[in-house]
């Protein structure tokens, strides 16, 4: 089924959002044709968006479980980075690729450091832990495509992006260690240029000119061969350094774990969970490049160290990512069996507290406190702050209730104030704010807590 185009009456805040409404309105026309059990969605530039947010305050997709899967998200790029600089784009695809996190049917993680990440900023879990499936060589792609200039001299090759997160700029920090000590080394960055440079310009090009001329004439960039290319680029036991300041579980590391390389990963993020220090690779800290240097030039030197790391790499890629083992994963999250956990789960029957400021308004109060007391929901609070009334009546109408949290105010701070005090004394998940001569409706709050979980 071909997309849908964009709507030309539509205001969108930049492309990615008006490709969100556009997947929307192609897999709204697809469900109402046919029936879909379940879609996936790359976390990365928020693509499921509009639909997310379609099923949250529409209804649509009912019958379909809207599922994000995890790479390494903006805000971690961010954190790794230390990046400050910003654009009005930038703000709308961290906002979105949060959205969809956070209220998803359920989220998929490749790794346990990404799935802790996810807990402590969101509060939420994924629904499973699953690899990205490494798909089989094939074995017909290698013919006529273009190679990637190989030596017979010793080199250490990158992949990735070349970019801060990455760690282009500390795998040519390391680079220059090693052609101190060894000057028949030559390094190979295989991966796509970005404007990632302090003024958004091309990083390739920063790095260049702050790169001495001894490493710069033994440093190439290429293009990151596409899958089946890769047999052609990298040739077994090649020496490959993934120093990113945070990375998740980059592809280019599985596919280079496939091809029998010998890896040395960053610490930070999750590649070292699949990486066993000295078993099937090395875990080696990029920001400390002399130790880096020497870590690949002690390999190097250890050709029996290098053909057994880069066998047991093979072999740990290849039963980690297996596609029917990751199908198996897979299904039970289409099919809702996988365990939710996280904001969903945890929020299924969350605490609501309820904030009543009062000011000079006895005659109301205990009939506001009762309605919101019949509520039809279990978990309820109740917090009732007195605005410094000056009338003698409210203190005895509030001191005659029973099993409600009282916060009281010496003097009238107004409404906002006193609405605010009450919200730092409750302990629900939730708060509803209600006037203090107003009555809500029984039904009112397990509505209005099921809509707002959707």
């Amino acid at each position: 089924m071909p997309a849908q185009p964009a709507d030309a009456t539509l205001h969108h805040f930049s492309e990615l959002h008006q490709y969100a409404d556009r997947a929307y309105a192609t897999l709204d026309a697809l469900c109402r044709r046919t029936r879909i059990d379940a879609i996936e969605f790359s976390q990365d530039a928020a693509e499921g968006f509009t639909t997310i947010r379609a099923k949250r305050t529409l209804g649509k997709f009912a019958g379909t479980r809207l599922i994000v899967r995890m790479h390494t998200p903006r805000w971690l790029i961010r954190q790794a980075t230390g990046t400050v600089q910003t654009d009005f784009g930038e703000e709308i695809r961290l906002f979105a690729e949060e959205y969809c996190v956070a209220h998803a049917d359920a989220v998929v993680a490749p790794t346990a450091s990404l799935a802790r990440h996810l807990r402590e900023r969101l509060a939420r879990a994924p629904a499973a832990e699953v690899p990205y499936p490494l798909a089989a060589a094939d074995p017909t792609g290698a013919a006529g495509t273009p190679s990637v200039p190989r030596t017979t001299a010793p080199e250490l090759v990158f992949l990735g992006a070349v970019a801060p997160a990455k760690g282009a700029d500390l795998f040519v920090k390391a680079a220059e260690h090693i052609a101190a000590r060894e000057p028949r080394f030559r390094f190979r960055m295989l991966g796509p240029d970005t404007p990632s440079d302090p003024f958004g310009g091309s990083y390739r090009a920063y790095l260049e000119a702050r790169t001495s001329p001894q490493v710069r004439e033994r440093l190439s960039f290429h293009p990151l061969p596409l899958e089946h290319e890769l047999e052609r680029a990298l040739p077994p036991r090649s020496l490959c350094l993934f120093p990113a300041r945070w990375d998740d579980s980059p592809y280019e590391l599985l596919q280079a774990m496939r091809r029998y390389a010998v890896v040395m990963v960053s610490p930070h993020g999750g590649m070292a969970e699949l990486v066993q220090d000295g078993e099937t690779g090395l875990v080696v800290d990029p920001t400390d490049p002399p130790q880096v240097a020497q870590a690949v030039l002690r390999v190097h030197a250890a050709p029996a160290t290098r053909e057994r790391l880069a066998a047991r790499a093979h072999q740990a890629v290849l039963r980690h990512c297996a596609p029917e083992t990751v199908r198996m994963q897979m299904e039970a999250v289409y099919g809702g069996r996988a365990p939710v956990s996280g904001r969903r789960a945890a929020a299924s029957r969350p605490r609501v507290s309820i904030v009543i400021p009062v000011f000079n308004q006895a005659r109301y109060v205990q009939e506001t406190v009762r309605s919101a007391r019949g509520s039809q929901y279990d978990d309820l609070e109740i917090v009732v702050v007195n605005d410094g009334s000056t009338d003698p009546r409210v203190g005895e109408e509030l001191r005659a209730l029973r099993d409600v949290v009282l916060v009281e105010h010496a003097s009238n701070r107004k409404v906002a104030a006193a609405r605010n005090s009450g919200i730092a004394a409750s302990s629900g998940e939730l708060v509803m704010p209600l006037d203090a001569d107003d009555l809500v409706d029984p039904t009112y709050v397990p509505k209005a807590v099921k809509a707002l979980l959707r």
